[in-house]
């Protein structure tokens, strides 16, 4: 029998009631957030761990994935997830059932342009399962794919006291690295499960991440939302002074064995490895910067093209810098060899 043989039965009797989450704020905002993070999926190959009744399947479907692995233990979940596709006459989700705390190496599904695991290591119960579930997650990302998950704030947060938002945490008990916890979800009826949340992960700890060779770990801002932008901001003030949850979304090394492969196998179409250029536009061109600073001995490519972009962009407070007075450009400008002069006179040196 699973070690997680109580959760499992817990899904297995609410399942039916579980989409109804996409319909409560926090659900909402979900939602908004992970479109935001997953952009557009044309043609893409998806793995979604602890994906349950596939409510975010769905959504990559919707934004252009051409399939999705739903990867879960409770086969109740999975079947009100089989029943709606089925209802949609659409045949694009793969339904496999297996414990994620342990390796699912045997169950040989290859590698996904994609892979999501949405709270789904909130269900860690010690820091060593939690590696185990970030192995699956790294063992089945194809070179130059990425991850994009969703993960808990702070348990002890206002957020989760209130169920202001439509989830709320109860009977919350300190374990070692972590909080065990019960999840409370305000549908009609409520419905609740066992969670428990380690501190490495819902600390906003990068500490897994890095361990896992996963970079560039980028949160989604709340207010590049519908609901937050266009909101009551007042309602929103708790969520945001300490958010109940984050999106996630990382791949930098991954770039980096997108652009190994390239130049090891260009020259199988014609193309010359010694004479590779890499481009990026906004926030790609953040990226494209962000591989020459990190590999600045070896970078394979021989020229960067970044339009509207570096890792020095002055587009929030939450990135590395802000830069309204164009300093950064100034001091790159200076390093060149152009005299010392006011940032607009340095862009038109």
């Amino acid at each position: 029998m699973s070690d997680y043989q109580a959760v499992i039965n817990e899904y297995n009797e609410q399942a039916s009631s579980y989409t109804d989450y996409t319909s409560l704020p926090c659900g909402v905002l979900e939602t908004q957030l992970m479109t935001n993070a997953l952009g557009n999926c044309e043609g893409l190959k998806v793995l979604d761990l602890g994906g349950g009744s596939g409510l975010r399947a769905r959504q990559v479907i919707e934004l252009g994935a051409s399939s999705v692995d739903v990867v879960d233990l409770s086969p109740e979940m999975m079947r009100v997830g089989k029943d709606i596709e089925e209802s949609l006459g659409r045949n694009k989700i793969k339904w496999v059932e297996a414990d994620l705390s342990q390796s699912i190496q045997h169950l040989q599904l290859g590698e996904y342009d994609l892979v999501m695991a949405n709270w789904l290591f909130d269900h860690a119960t010690s820091e060593k399962v939690l590696e185990k579930m970030w192995e699956n997650v790294v063992t089945h990302i194809k070179p130059g794919g990425r991850f994009v998950g969703v993960r808990s704030g702070d348990p002890r947060s206002l957020v989760f006291s209130t169920g202001k938002y439509g989830i709320s945490y109860k009977d919350l008990e300190d374990i070692p690295g972590g909080i065990k916890l019960r999840y409370v979800m305000h549908v009609e009826p409520p419905i609740e499960f066992e969670g428990t949340p380690m501190e490495i992960m819902y600390s906003g700890s990068t500490k897994m991440h890095e361990k896992f060779g996963l970079e560039d770990v980028r949160t989604e801002r709340y207010e590049d939302t519908e609901i937050i932008k266009n909101g009551d901001p007042d309602y929103w003030k708790m969520f945001l002074d300490n958010p109940g949850m984050a999106v996630n979304n990382l791949g930098i090394l991954y770039q980096r064995m997108g652009l190994e492969w390239a130049r090891d196998n260009i020259a199988a179409f014609g193309g010359d490895p010694n004479r590779m250029v890499l481009w990026g536009q906004s926030s790609g061109a953040a990226l494209t910067d962000a591989q020459n600073l990190a590999f600045p001995d070896d970078p394979i490519v021989q020229g960067l093209i970044q339009q509207s972009g570096s890792v020095l962009v002055p587009v929030g407070e939450e990135l590395v810098t802000e830069d309204p007075t164009h300093s950064n450009f100034t001091l790159v400008a200076r390093g060149a060899g152009v005299p010392h002069t006011r940032a607009p006179s340095s862009l038109n040196a």
